[in-house]
This record gives C-alpha cells, structure tokens and sequence, in this order.
C-alpha cells in the first residue's frame, strides 16, 4: 500500500467520511441509468460486493442482513464519467500523480484513458483495480510513435510488437510519422488485434487514418484539411500549424456536412478535447482562467506555466474565433449524422485540471449543440462500448459494476448539474461529499505550508 492512499484512508475513515462495507442500499433516488434519457424516481439500489445486484421501486427490494443504507432522497444517481484523454505522470513525482488520480475520482471519473504511458503505468494500472492506489480505472498506452521514436519501417513493426508484448491496452501516434511507416504501424496492431489513436501526422492524413481503422482521433487533428475550399488546393502540401488553426482562411464551411457524413460512417472515434482548445484560443485572459476556483489544486507553478502558454498562443483574434467557430460546426454536425464522440479535456493540460476539466468538457459540448443526454452519453455509454465494456459500465443496469456518482440536481435539465457532486462509489468504495471535502481541505492546508 503506497503513502498516499495510507494517509488518504486513515484520514477518512477515522473521521467517517469514507465508508466500507460489502453491502449498500441507495435509497429512493432518482434514476438517471443512461439507457435512455429518462429518469426513474423513487428507486432504490443494491450493491453487493462491488456489483449492483438489484433496482427496484422504494421498499420492494430484498436486502441482505447487514447493509449500509445511503439516503438519496431528492438525489440523482447516474454512471461515473470517463476522461478519455488524460496525461498521467510517472515515477518521478509519485505523490503528485496520486493527487491527480485521486482528483479524478472525487470529481466523479471513474476511467480514464492515459495517452502518453510509460512502464511505470502497467504497474499502476494494476494498482489502481485493486484500490492499492486510488482513483479512476487505468487504459494505458505506452511510449509515443512519433517522428523521434520510429525511423523505420522496420522499427514502426518492432516496437508495436514489443508494446503489445509488454501489455499496452493500445498504442498512441503522435505527428512526424511518414505514411509507409504508419500504415506499418496500423497493419501489425491490426495483426495483434491493438488499437491505435491519437494524432494524425501530415503525410499521413484524414482519409488514409479512417481507412487503416484509427480508432481515436483526438483534438480534431487534421480535420480541416479535407475542408479546404476548392481555390486553396494548392494549399494542402502545408503542414498544419496548432491542429490547422494557420488553415482557417482556407475553410469551405459548406464541406462540414459531408465531411461529417464520411467520418460518421467510418470506424474511428473523436476525441474532441475542446476545453484545451478554448482555454488556448478564447478571449479569455490567463489571469482569470487562473483564478478558476479548481486551480488550487495544482501546483502555483503548474499554473504559471499555463499562464505563459496562454500568453504564446498569440494568433489574431478573428483567425482565434473562426478556429473555434468551425470546430463548433464539425462537432455539432459529427453528432448529428451520428459520428461516434468520446469524452476527453486533455488534463492535466492547460488550465485543465484533472476531473475538474470533464465537467467544462461537458458544457462545451452543450455548447457546441449536442444535448445534455448526448454529451453525458459520450463519457459513459460510448465509452463502454468503444472499450467492449459495455457488460461492466456505461449503464446502471443489474449486474454490472457499481460505478456511479449521486449528484443533488439533474444534469439532463442542465449539463451543469454534473458537477453537484454528493458522492462517488467506485471499486467498492463509497466517498461522499464531506469525504471529498475533507480531502480537498487537508490538500490546502498541506501546501499552504
């Protein structure tokens, strides 16, 4: 048992904040069990040994000898929430990690996705299922395919070998790949049955990636290049700046939809991640993005570093809002023509802070023109489903695990209600909000020394 969950347990459960038991009743809640866009009121759900072994009308429910009985009256009880593109540290500041791990859960994350892995994370992932450390379920890739790490075909092959040999959930790409070396890369994790996503590199590009069967496409990477007007195809042969904001002036928004149509029918997921791009992008100063109440969770020099980068990303301001404009259009016409959509923010990125930033994510996808049902779905049904999970999570359905969060208000009148957070149950532990805050607090206390 490593320091950080040692300190976090003693803590909680000396002060009954933290609550273990085999047995649990949710008592007359409101079910948001995300098979539909309903809501089932005056239920009542059982969990035993980590599984949600019953659901049923208030008081019809045959309950064991000994339960511990939650009262979740005039509450909502939906499925955890998943971060699908997360950054996870590594060996070298174990304690920050843990602290990150840990903020993803109380903020209701109970998966996520990390997209630049290290040895250290097969380890952890293993750790984190069996409560050894604390937070969210791991997907780990391994170390980055990029214009540095492979040089060769040969090498491309080699390595997706060795990472499937070593137990990588999936392999990620980033940009500097040539195309002979990631159709290598896609052909053999095919042959090993691996998925692969991430960015899509220049000479490789949107149609040959669906093609080869990327399975996440993230940030949006090189979606404006099949935009281009017709006058500017001279232009294609450029390499994209920051995910194609220097291709702004050259988008034909009238191609959006039959883009839409094109990637809805393939086999690839997005990731849109647009919290990281409107933190960059808006009008908004890094000053005030530092004054969000969840930037005193990370570190003072966390957030300097995020000011400055803000203060880089120096573009014009229409050139700013039109890049933001159009990926406002391609999601909400990915959505429409039903394109397969992942709940990602990219923390601990730019003024995203771990599981604070899934909720912004959220909002923005409202934003953007997709429902509260739908966003929501996109970080719990789809991502059950794009992880051939779907007989474990997603749903609140019996027999599946007991991953959930119980929130005061509904977040299908108003996406902001995700974050009424009363408490999450996740590996057999339930946390509730005085849990949540106690920590939170004994984090401050702590670095305010």
């Amino acid at each position: 048992m490593n320091l950080f969950k040692l300190t976090l347990l003693l803590t909680l459960v000396f002060t009954s904040q933290i609550i273990l038991a085999d047995s649990y009743l949710f008592k007359n809640t409101n079910l948001i069990s995300m098979k539909s866009d309903a809501v089932d009121s005056k239920q009542d759900l059982l969990i035993v040994n980590g599984k949600i072994k019953a659901i049923g009308k208030t008081g019809s429910l045959k309950l064991p000898k000994t339960v511990h009985v939650i009262d979740a009256s005039n509450h909502y009880l939906m499925p955890g929430l998943a971060e699908m593109h997360a950054h996870v540290l590594g060996e070298s500041n174990i304690q920050t990690r843990d602290h990150y791990l840990y903020l993803y859960l109380i903020n209701g994350v109970t998966t996520i996705r990390g997209m630049l892995g290290e040895p250290s994370h097969l380890k952890l992932r293993d750790n984190l299922a069996t409560n050894n450390t604390l937070g969210p379920r791991l997907i780990t890739s391994g170390p980055s395919f990029n214009g540095n790490s492979i040089h060769s075909v040969k090498q491309a092959k080699e390595k997706v070998k060795a990472q499937v040999n070593a137990g990588y959930d999936f392999l990620k790409l980033h940009p500097g790949l040539s195309r002979e070396e990631f159709i290598a890369i896609a052909d053999e994790a095919h042959s090993h049955n691996i998925t692969f996503g991430g960015h899509i590199p220049d000479e490789v590009g949107v149609d040959l990636a669906l093609a080869k069967k990327q399975a996440t496409i993230d940030h949006l990477d090189q979606f404006f290049r099949p935009l281009f007007a017709d006058i500017h195809r001279d232009k294609q042969s450029q390499n994209q700046q920051f995910f194609g904001i220097n291709f702004v002036a050259y988008v034909d928004s009238n191609k959006i939809e039959a883009f839409a149509k094109q990637f809805a029918k393939s086999d690839s997921w997005l990731v849109p991640t647009e919290t990281l791009m409107d933190n960059l992008a808006n009008d908004v100063s890094g000053q005030d993005l530092a004054a969000r109440p969840e930037m005193q969770y990370v570190s003072a020099q966390t957030v300097k570093d995020w000011i400055d980068a803000k203060a880089g990303f120096n573009a014009p301001k229409t050139i700013r809002q039109d890049f933001l404009d159009y990926r406002a259009l391609l999601l909400k016409a990915i959505q429409q023509h039903h394109g397969k959509i992942l709940l990602g923010s990219d923390a601990p990125q730019i003024f995203n802070v771990p599981g604070f930033s899934i909720h912004r994510e959220l909002k923005l996808m409202v934003d953007r023109g997709l429902t509260p049902y739908q966003a929501l779905k996109t970080g719990t049904v789809n991502v059950a489903n794009f992880l051939n999970l779907s007989d474990q999570i997603g749903t609140l359905e019996v027999g599946k695990n007991a991953e959930m969060i119980m929130l005061s208000n509904n977040p299908l009148d108003k996406i902001e209600n995700s974050y009424s957070i009363q408490g999450v149950f996740h590996n057999g532990i339930w946390t509730d909000k005085q849990a949540i805050l106690q920590y939170l607090k004994n984090y401050l206390a702590k670095h305010a020394e």
